[in-house]
């Protein structure tokens, strides 16, 4: 049975991690936000699911070691879809600087500072803080991220 879900947890991780690397190929597109932030959903309930069982207290070794090992990569792709919204959305604010008169331009340059500040921040959690995160629904904030820059 153990094998069973901890097999179980891995698909749907791998799904979440494939559907993720798909999306990367097709971007820029609308809507890429909200796939990630979806991602970030799934990501949360598989984390609370893993929690849970790494509790449990009639798991194996093998399995309590699959399990942590499946909450590391968790972490890591919460790590990476965070990473990937942070440079999408920096790299469609520079094309946008790119393409904008002056004024405008040195309001999406404010807005691309504020940005990298928050990648900074987030660049900094440790694998609890980002957990924390994950579980609170925090990710959410990321959100506005793909919203307009500055209203015309």
């Amino acid at each position: 049975m153990p094998e069973q879900m901890v097999g179980s947890i891995e698909s749907e991780l791998l799904e979440v991690e494939q559907a993720f690397l798909a999306s990367r190929e097709q971007w820029p597109r609308p809507g890429w936000v909200e796939e990630y932030i979806a991602a970030f959903v799934r990501l949360r309930e598989l984390y609370e699911y893993i929690e849970m069982e790494i509790e449990r207290q009639d798991l194996a070794f093998r399995a309590e070691r699959e399990l942590r090992i499946l909450h590391e990569h968790c972490l890591w792709l919460a790590r990476r879809i965070g990473r990937e919204i942070f440079f999408r959305t920096q790299l469609s604010m520079e094309r946008e600087l790119r393409a904008q008169s002056v004024a405008r331009a040195y309001d999406v340059y404010l807005r691309l500072v504020e940005v990298q500040g928050l990648e900074n921040e987030f660049q900094r959690l440790t694998d609890s803080q980002l957990a924390e995160q994950l579980l609170s629904g925090r990710f959410e904030l990321y959100r506005d991220l793909g919203s307009p820059l500055v209203p015309e």
